[in-house]
Formats: C-alpha cells, structure tokens, sequence
C-alpha cells in the first residue's frame, strides 16, 4: 500500500515539474515573439512576464485568503 501511495506522489510531482517546465519554454518563446515584434530584450520580456505572474499569485492568494481567526459556529448561537 505504501509503494502505491509513494508512486502516485512521484507522479503528481513529476507531473508539476513536467508542467513548470511546459509553462518556462511557452514563456521564453512568447518572449522571442515579442522580442521579434517590439525590440524589447528577451530577458526584460521574461522578468515582467513573471513578475505578472507572480502577482497574479499574490492576488489569488489574497482574495481566497479568510481572515477570519476563527470558523463561524452557528451550534452555539442560542
């Protein structure tokens, strides 16, 4: 049972690698693109795609986020 656990363990994270590795390559080729069509640098490209995804991150986190310390307990509202 165990071996089982840690195969489909390996394989979600060889997958999120796999999928990481996807998104890099489509990044720096947008970035080629963009570089064809503008003249902006290719590495300026790549650090303000980032930068947009990385906050688009933080505003995913912040707006799922619950700032609430304590679940609502409606069993004791009497």
């Amino acid at each position: 049972m165990r071996s089982s656990d840690s195969s489909s363990s390996r394989s979600s994270m060889q997958r999120a690698v796999l999928q990481r590795a996807i998104y890099f390559i489509l990044i720096v080729a947008g970035a080629v693109i963009v570089r064809t069509a503008t003249g902006i640098s290719v590495f300026t490209v790549f650090l303000i795609t980032l930068g947009t995804i990385l906050l688009g991150r933080i505003a995913f986190v912040l707006m799922t986020h619950s700032y609430d310390d304590q679940p609502d307990d409606e069993s004791n509202a009497s």
